[in-house]
């Protein structure tokens, strides 16, 4: 350590003992350096070496002293003159100035052109050195001509730097040069080309980029991409796995749009090998500014898929979207193709396919088994794993899409009270609460508002039953439209309680519940005329009976339309307390049978606005209390008959059986009428005409059923028609025909000839010998 400290202070000694020496031009120039160790002299041009001015001689009193001696020397030779150890940085420097008036500009060797490289935004140096250290200097820019002088500030000039100046000023120019005035002579020095170069490099990218798999064999090509400034050279410099080996080919272009520079160096390896396997990085300079990237390639030794571990079962919920992704690991990436219970698939916009099954707003339709198979695209290798998809359904109870029933129960009678929940998985079991009808308070102003009106906090297990009715419960798993469906009934044995009944489903996917109210009345009865489905124009009328010894002043109203369709959070309306919700009804006619009073409401010519909750209220003779009964009634737009799918045209064998169906739909119900060759057809032996004419089943098909076959539905709105052409194919077969007529025909000759020989016989027993020859005559004559 201390040797080096020692080596670093030990400087080598000049003969002059300045920093700047200034000579004159012509003189001789002699400096000897001492030192304690071998030496050796620098100077700031050759040009004097060329020309045989300068030597450098060992001196006669000392092992390590060395003298320069520059002769005539001339303005070019001023500069730094530097004496250093071979061995070590250490040196020892005098700054020579020589004046010459004559060239008081130091010049380069060509003594001609220099160039001057000015970037954006910097400070750029005209190398203008003076052999004289106190010229007035001036810089001089062509073309426009432009004079700048030294102001002190950001412009100046140094005799031992050059002209100082911003690059802004002088960017515009083709070339520049420094004057300097002596004795009112001017002094140029060479000529600089003016060169604008930049530096700035935008951005470096990798194509193909992060991790890039191959195999064997392949082919390797890797663009490292530059975006530059304009003005700007770019070295690039690539490292990689096997660049030892040399196997790669490099080539650089460039391309220039806009204020853009854009530089391309690609390496390619036509022939990838395992030892290839690595990462790749590409480096470019422009001087001032570095910047790099890299891309890593994973070299397979051949094409492969590899299924990882996946779920077998994938469970989703009605309304969401899953996702299904598909794990594995394979080069090249393989092609996917997605099943669904054996048949393929394509993508919409509710499915999209890939390397993940998406499905969006699962159904009830999209559960199933799908199967997704990645083939190989070199080696055609496939690899299959198939997925359950199961779409949880939250319960959903049928009673609740249907307008909630607010007919009252009569008393003592046998009532069924039902729940048809379908969910997915079906719910474990359908519980049932009950609670009286007095213990929920009822508020017609939340009637109003929307509001649920009814404040019910006493919900009792069923199985809880005093003071309730008498019930019984019944669960039953059944099939409706191909879904399974859990039914809940709760028979009330006797309604002799007004209460209110609910049932409530759960399972993984939610839960749903209905409440029923069940109002109980006695002595008061509603008879609907006519009782089939009602559509618009119908006249129908609505029949109130009561005991006339109980009850009086009976009355019909109709609940408002507004509030019948508010929701109350499950909840039906009790209609019967909500008396300020109901309009009264005039159109009707009072009659007595008996013991019975019948308030009648006529409705002629019905509309959709006739719909609705209708109730008949009753005034309890002594007690003065009012009951009600109430009856929904639901009014059907006539529709005109539309077909659902077309009939298809048939070909069929003679002797087989054809039989299609007229599916439709309308309000009323319309009539179906078929035709054959425009001729009306009616049942016949072979022809049979079901389920309301909508199925024609045609047995034992012959030649002449061919023909074109129309369908007809009609109602008071239209029709709407559909043929299709049945054609029959084979020949009539006339053999069998042929056959029986023949059998039938020998048959009848022998009874007939049988007939004839008992007669014979007969009368050959009554008449002896006679009757025998005549007998034997009869079968021996051969006519």
């Amino acid at each position: 350590v201390f040797a080096g400290l020692c080596m670093c202070l030990d400087q080598p000694s000049l003969s002059i003992q300045k920093d700047v020496l200034t000579i004159m031009a012509n003189n001789t120039l002699n400096i000897t350096c001492r030192g304690q160790r071998p030496l050796e002299w620098s100077w700031p041009s050759k040009q004097s070496n060329a020309e045989r001015r300068i030597s450098v001689t060992e001196c006669s009193d000392g092992p390590y002293c060395k003298t320069l001696t520059l002769s005539k020397v001339i303005g070019n030779d001023t500069g730094d003159y530097k004496c250093l150890y071979r061995d070590s940085q250490a040196a020892t420097t005098i700054y020579v100035y020589v004046q010459d008036y004559r060239s008081p500009f130091v010049t380069s060797v060509s003594d001609q052109l220099g160039i001057v490289y000015i970037t954006k935004n910097k400070t750029v140096v005209v190398p203008c050195l003076g052999t004289v250290s106190n010229l007035n200097v001036s810089l001089h820019a062509k073309y426009p001509e432009k004079i700048f002088v030294p102001d002190g500030k950001s412009i100046s000039w140094n005799n031992k730097k050059g002209f100082t100046i911003p690059s802004h000023l002088i960017n515009y120019a083709g070339m520049v040069f420094c004057e300097a005035k002596i004795d009112d002579e001017s002094y140029q020095s060479v000529i600089y080309i003016v060169a604008v170069v930049g530096y700035r490099i935008y951005d470096l990218t990798m194509n193909p980029h992060n991790e890039v798999e191959l195999a064997v064999g392949e082919k390797l090509v890797l663009n490292c991409t530059v975006r530059t400034e304009l003005n700007v050279g770019i070295d690039f410099k690539w490292d990689y796995p096997s660049i030892k080996e040399k196997r790669a080919t490099i080539r650089d272009v460039k391309t220039t749009a806009g204020e853009i520079k854009k530089f391309v160096s690609t390496l390619t390896i036509d022939s990838v090998s395992l030892s290839d396997n690595g990462r790749y990085t590409c480096a470019a300079s422009s001087g001032r500014m570095n910047m790099k990237n890299s891309s890593y390639f994973l070299i397979h030794e051949s094409p492969f898929i590899h299924l990882e571990k996946m779920e077998n079962v994938v469970e989703t919920r009605l309304g969401d979207t899953v996702k299904i992704p598909v794990k594995f690991k394979g080069y090249p990436p393989p092609e996917a193709k997605w099943y669904k219970n054996g048949k393929a698939i394509n993508a919409n916009h509710t499915v999209k396919l890939g390397y993940a099954l998406v499905i969006t707003e699962a159904t009830e339709k999209d559960a199933g088994n799908y199967t997704v198979v990645l083939t190989n695209p070199i080696n055609k290798m496939q690899k299959r794993h198939t997925f359950t998809l199961l779409v949880n359904v939250p319960p959903q109870i049928g009673e609740n899409a249907l307008m909630a029933p607010v007919d009252s129960y009569k008393y003592g009678s046998t009532q069924a009270l039902t729940c048809t929940v379908y969910a997915v998985p079906p719910p474990s079991t359908v519980l049932w609460q009950w609670q009286l009808e007095e213990e929920c308070t009822f508020s017609p102003q939340k009637v109003r508002s929307g509001a649920n009106p009814y404040a019910c906090k006493k919900w009792k297990v069923i199985s809880e039953r005093r003071g309730g009715n008498q019930v019984e419960i019944k669960h039953r798993v059944v099939t409706i439209a191909g879904k399974t469906k859990t039914v809940s009934t709760l028979v009330i044995q006797a309604a002799n309680v007004s209460a209110l009944y609910r049932c409530m489903a759960t399972n993984k996917a939610g839960s749903s519940e209905r409440v029923i109210s069940f109002h109980v009345t006695r002595g008061l009865e509603i008879n609907v005329q006519p009782q089939n489905q009602l559509t618009e124009k119908d006249n129908m009328s609505l029949q109130c009976t009561a005991d006339k010894f109980t009850f009086e002043k009976l009355s019909w109203y109709k609940l408002s339309a507004h509030v019948s369709q508010t929701p109350f959070g499950g909840l039906p309306m009790p209609v019967c307390k909500n008396l300020n919700a109901l309009q009264k009804l005039n159109d009707t006619v009072s009659n007595t049978n008996g013991e019975n009073v019948t308030l009648e409401l006529i409705l002629r010519n019905i509309s959709l606005q006739d719909a609705g909750d209708y109730v008949c209220i009753a005034q309890d003779k002594k007690a003065k209390t009012q009951h009600c009964l109430v009856k929904h009634l639901t009014v059907q737009e006539p529709m005109a008959p539309t077909l659902v799918g077309n009939l298809e045209n048939q070909t069929t064998n003679i002797g087989e059986t054809i039989e299609v169906s007229c599916a439709v739909n309308g309000i009323p119900p319309p009539s179906i009428m078929w035709f054959k060759n425009n001729e009306t057809l009616v049942e016949d032996s072979g022809i049979v005409l079901k389920d309301g004419n909508k199925t024609l089943t045609i047995r034992r098909v012959r030649k002449e059923d061919g023909g074109l076959y129309a369908c007809l539905a009609c109602n008071v709105l239209g029709c709407s028609k559909a043929v299709a052409y049945f054609s029959v194919e084979g020949a009539e077969e006339k053999t069998n025909l042929e056959l029986i007529i023949l059998v039938g025909t020998a048959v009848i000759a022998m009874f007939f000839w049988l007939l004839l020989v008992i007669i014979l016989r007969t009368v050959k027993r009554a008449n002896g010998g006679d009757m025998k020859t005549g007998y034997l005559s009869i079968i021996m004559d051969p006519d």
